[in-house]
């Protein structure tokens, strides 16, 4: 699954910009904790979209590698049967098991997913799962490509060399790729929460209620959420094109992801009311791309200069050429971005390179440059 082609216009709005008269304020005028105005968090919140759905994109999973690798020793003991079990008490000051499932792997026994109360085992079900948010459409094919599940219920909880390791809930993922034929067509569910009732069992859905909480002692991130994303469509499921810049995704996510200090990184208000993400190629012009965005972004990750809560309202798309040249911009867009701290609606527009909110010039670049939005060095 390709997570790189979320390659959206709003990225670009950290290599634009003019002037700014708006100069960072400091938190006491009312911007819920962050250093920014209305207006900046305003621009650089869309600056940060395309790296937040990276960020939670690249946090969703399995088993980390390095507990795969130090989970050790005599056959364990089985707790579910036909489970590959991942026995915990291996480690130092080890306790508690990890139980893995894929459909792609000889060495696993098959997911036994449910979504809504039924199994998905089929394109057919992964259809129907998709299409549980409305921006999915169309019917899925259920030839040209390989479908698999992969799982894990985890309780476990040790040392690793003298580092804890820590990974406690559950993830359910299907994917679709291949279809019709073309490597650059997919399509992806995850859903990662808690445990509910504290059950291992595969049948039982994560709960999304409590969050995925996963720690090799170098890397900890506490995730719960939903994500559905299509790479070479734009939502219709029976009309893919081949092209990895066309791609949808709704996403609705809270992550603690790897930083120093506190944070949280908020995508779409709940599974019902997500994030959304449109790319699409070849438009308006055939060496152009446009994007669309929808939904909630909030960040508290990192210095408060970082930080914003916005929701945001398509009311161009974004434009930029394909192959861009960053020095070049935006060519047009203009979306609605509503900042929750002051409940204000601003104007944000890309105009041959320029980026305005509410008509006038605001430069971001040198703070879109010290913001990661949820990414670490290397």
């Amino acid at each position: 699954m390709r997570n790189g082609l979320f390659l959206s216009a709003a990225a670009l709005l950290v290599a634009c910009g003019g002037d700014s008269d708006d100069p960072i304020t400091g938190s006491s005028g009312g911007n819920g904790g962050s250093d920014l105005s209305s207006r900046q968090q305003a621009a650089l919140s869309v600056a940060a979209a395309n790296s937040a759905v990276q960020v939670a994109q690249t946090g969703t999973g399995g088993v980390p590698e390095l507990g795969a690798r130090a989970l050790s020793g005599p056959a364990p003991r089985a707790v579910i049967p036909e489970a590959e079990q991942l026995d915990c008490t291996t480690l130092e000051n080890g306790e508690g098991s990890i139980y893995a499932y894929s459909d792609a792997s000889g060495s696993q026994p098959d997911t036994r997913i449910h979504y809504d109360g039924s199994e998905v085992d089929t394109t057919g079900g992964l259809d129907t799962v998709m299409k549980a948010d409305p921006r999915f459409s169309g019917s899925l094919a259920s030839s040209g490509g390989s479908f698999a599940g992969n799982q894990t219920r985890a309780d476990c909880e040790g040392e690793v060399s003298g580092r804890p390791f820590l990974l406690k809930g559950a993830t359910d993922t299907l994917i679709y790729e291949g279809v019709d034929g073309d490597s650059d067509n997919a399509v992806a569910f995850n859903r990662m929460g808690g445990l509910a009732d504290d059950s291992l069992d595969p049948v039982t859905p994560p709960d999304l209620s409590a969050l995925n909480r996963s720690d090799t002692g170098t890397r900890a991130i506490d995730m719960r959420g939903v994500i559905r994303s299509c790479t070479g469509c734009t939502g219709d499921l029976s009309a893919f094109t081949g092209n990895e810049l066309d791609a949808a995704v709704a996403m609705f996510v809270r992550m603690n992801p790897p930083l120093e200090g506190d944070g949280m990184l908020r995508i779409g208000e709940s599974e019902s009311s997500p994030f959304s993400l449109i790319s699409r190629a070849g438009q308006p012009a055939p060496d152009q791309i446009e994007t669309e965005l929808s939904g909630r972004l909030a960040s508290t990750l990192g210095d408060p200069e970082c930080h914003f809560d916005v929701t945001y309202e398509t009311r161009q798309p974004l434009v930029q050429q394909q192959g861009y040249n960053a020095a070049a911009g935006l060519i047009a867009g203009e979306l609605a971005v509503t900042v929750e701290s002051s409940g204000r609606s601003h104007t944000v527009t890309a105009s041959n390179g320029d980026i305005l909110v509410d008509g006038e010039p605001e430069d971001v670049t040198a703070l879109a440059n010290d913001c990661s939005f949820g990414r670490t060095a290397g």
